[in-house]
């Protein structure tokens, strides 16, 4: 029987994602090494979920002599005969099987990003909802965006077909050995929260459930919200003291909640070298949305900062999900978020 939220995640999940370094870039190669480096440094400190976040299923196109791409938005995406996103060959051409079953191997559960909605290459070409005799443009609304990401369209979640979609889209995830899924642009959708959900309770397999963005979050629907394991109270987190801040205002806000093991995530853990895919002749400088902020650095907090920043998250009880280079980062930086 699939294990309920609360029984997966008793504590604040600790784990890696790859935003804060990789933007929408990770590929293969990164993926893999980061992932052997997070099963030697942070499994043994409890650690436990390495995620790659948006992009995985991205048609980049790559310069030659480049590893990653320059585009902001990937040209186009894989998907599958039923209107689901599939791994890239761009970025994994061996898929991501092996790198599922590596994870597993060293005792790491694995998870992949997801934009809410069903894409829009799906809706253009209409393909089949599995299981039903729906298609894409039956259940997509296409007056529901997402401002920052123009690959998907909200599910219009009055249509027949709607929850079998999310539900075909977690059986296939169980399939591939998924252990937790970070949604994104669902944090104010109520609905779509509840399908997900839906379809979690329903794939077969222990599958934690991760809400974002923070910038939207309702305290009106913390009932919705404990659906799932964490959900953000913050918007886009990174090495700057206002960052800090502003954490310290959005716990303040949300520290009388009875949240019931519902985690409080106040974004990722913005420390060692991030943006590496991004060198500063890309000239990307200030790019926030989608791929990051700035260009490849040693994050900019000064040691007292650092330390400011860790505690603020042990004391909320937040999920702590290192977001810098693990084969790059200092042992300062390592043994900070391992101490």
């Amino acid at each position: 029987m699939v294990k309920s939220q609360r029984e997966l995640t008793p504590r604040p999940p600790l784990g890696w994602n790859s935003y804060d370094c990789y933007g929408c870039s990770a590929n293969q190669r990164v993926t893999l090494s980061n992932l052997e480096a997070f099963a030697a440094r942070l499994r043994p400190a409890g650690y436990q979920y390495f995620v790659i976040d948006n992009g995985w299923f991205g048609e980049y196109e790559i310069e030659p002599g480049d590893e990653f791409t320059r585009q902001k938005h990937a040209s186009d995406v894989r998907i599958d005969d039923f209107s689901r996103l599939l791994p890239s060959p761009v970025s994994f051409p061996d898929g991501l099987d092996g790198i599922i079953s590596r994870a597993h191997e060293l005792d790491v559960k694995f998870g992949v990003h997801l934009m809410r909605g069903i894409p829009r290459k799906a809706v253009k070409i209409n393909t089949q909802i599995e299981g039903t005799n729906y298609r894409a443009a039956d259940i997509a609304n296409p007056e529901d965006t997402c401002s920052w990401c123009d690959y998907m369209y909200g599910v219009d979640m009055n249509q027949p077909g709607a929850q079998a979609y999310y539900d075909s889209v977690f059986r296939l995830f169980a399939s591939w050995g998924i252990d937790v899924v970070k949604v994104d642009d669902i944090i104010h959708k109520p609905r779509e929260i509840e399908a997900v959900a839906e379809a979690i309770d329903r794939c077969g397999r222990d599958i934690i459930l991760s809400l974002s963005p923070g910038g939207k979050m309702d305290t009106n629907l913390l009932d919705v919200y404990k659906r799932a394991s964490m959900f953000r109270i913050t918007c886009d987190v990174w090495d700057r003291r206002q960052d800090i801040e502003r954490s310290f205002e959005r716990w303040e806000a949300i520290q009388d909640l009875l949240l019931d093991g519902l985690w409080p995530d106040l974004d990722m853990i913005p420390f060692g070298k991030l943006m590496v895919w991004n060198p500063a002749d890309h000239g990307r400088e200030g790019c926030f949305q989608l791929a990051g902020h700035g260009v490849a650095r040693d994050d900019e907090f000064t040691p007292a900062q650092r330390r400011s920043f860790i505690v603020q998250r042990a004391l909320a009880a937040s999920p702590l999900f290192m977001g810098g280079e693990l084969t790059m980062s200092s042992d300062a930086v390592l043994d900070l978020i391992t101490h």
